[in-house]
């Protein structure tokens, strides 16, 4: 079987990519079409997502094993295909690229092919340029520098500071509160 991907981005509006792999592919193999696809080093930790309908995460395929916990079944991109978690149209998956930021790919199995297979997986639509791979935080740094060292990049009015009063701040009213136990 084939599975046709299709792999979006809510960082980039019209940046889509459509890929095709055996259905007996690995999760290494579909990483690596993913990262052909946009360009990307494959330098960098990624890991998928098993996702449910709503984009919740499930089940992680890691890498590499970052957890020696054997209480907890891990799954591994170089061994797990792609047919021993996915099987139904619509299923939805997160390929995380940017492990710092948690920056991410949403993926939704599009089509199923029955009775045909394919050596290696192709890029079959690409529209739009993807995000950059990671954010350079020395760049973000580089600018607060060049604003005068002012590291308060937040506004005035973070979390509604300015309808705090400190004369109506009465640290003595706690104490007359009761907690329950349970």
């Amino acid at each position: 079987m084939i599975y046709r991907f299709l792999l979006l981005s809510d960082e980039i509006e019209n940046f889509e990519r459509i890929i095709e792999i055996d259905s007996e592919a690995t999760f290494l193999e579909f990483r690596e079409a993913i990262l052909k696809s946009v360009g990307y080093s494959d330098t960098e930790l990624t890991s998928f997502y098993i996702c449910s309908y709503d984009w919740e995460r499930e089940q992680e395929i890691l890498f590499i094993e970052m957890d020696s916990d054997s209480s907890v079944d891990t799954y591994l991109m170089d061994n797990t295909k792609l047919d021993d978690f996915l099987e139904d149209e619509g299923q939805r998956l997160m390929f995380v690229f940017d492990m710092l930021t948690d920056r991410a790919f949403f993926i939704e199995l599009k089509e199923v092919i029955v009775g045909k297979s394919l050596d290696t997986p192709k890029c079959v639509v690409a529209k739009g340029n993807p995000p950059v791979q990671s954010i350079q935080f020395d760049e973000i740094l580089d600018d607060v520098e060049k604003k005068g060292n002012n590291l308060n990049i937040f506004d005035d009015d973070l979390y509604g500071d300015n309808l705090y009063n400190e004369d109506e701040f009465d640290p003595d009213g706690f104490s007359d509160l009761t907690f329950d136990e349970r």
